[in-house]
């Protein structure tokens, strides 16, 4: 469902950055790539679904921790990088991959650990329940 709900607006906001950032005054209109990436990194964070709360009520909090470390350094490295060279935009990249990588790397351990698939990408991913007689 989160999908199908946070679709819509990502769109919206991927077509129309400046004329939402227009709200807030002309100078923010600069920005608009930077709103494009960081909605692209929630959008992913929302089709992933909240595989950080279910490794946290299961006892998995130690391997989720490890997991947000990872990502956190991933994004004051990315920081360093990028944000002397490219701004804001640079910024805003790091955020990004640091959230996919943390929603990515979550689900792919709540696959290990119990076998279905958090990730939700209609006619591209399936449910993988057998569905045999026996």
């Amino acid at each position: 469902m989160l999908f199908y709900a946070t679709l819509p607006f990502t769109l919206l906001i991927c077509i129309f950055p400046d004329w939402i950032l227009s709200f807030f005054g002309s100078d923010f209109k600069q920005a608009s790539t930077a709103l494009i990436i960081l909605s692209i990194g929630n959008f992913f964070s929302s089709i992933t679904g909240s595989v950080g709360i279910l490794l946290q009520m299961t006892g998995h909090q130690k391997s989720y921790n490890n997991i947000i470390l990872c990502a956190a350094i991933t994004s004051i490295i990315l920081n360093i990088i990028l944000v002397p060279r490219i701004g804001i935009t640079g910024a805003a990249i790091s955020s990004a991959i640091a959230k996919i990588i943390q929603n990515l790397a979550g689900s792919i351990y709540v696959y290990k650990k119990f076998g279905f698939l958090s990730i939700y990408l209609p006619g591209i991913t399936r449910n993988n329940k057998s569905t045999s007689n026996t």
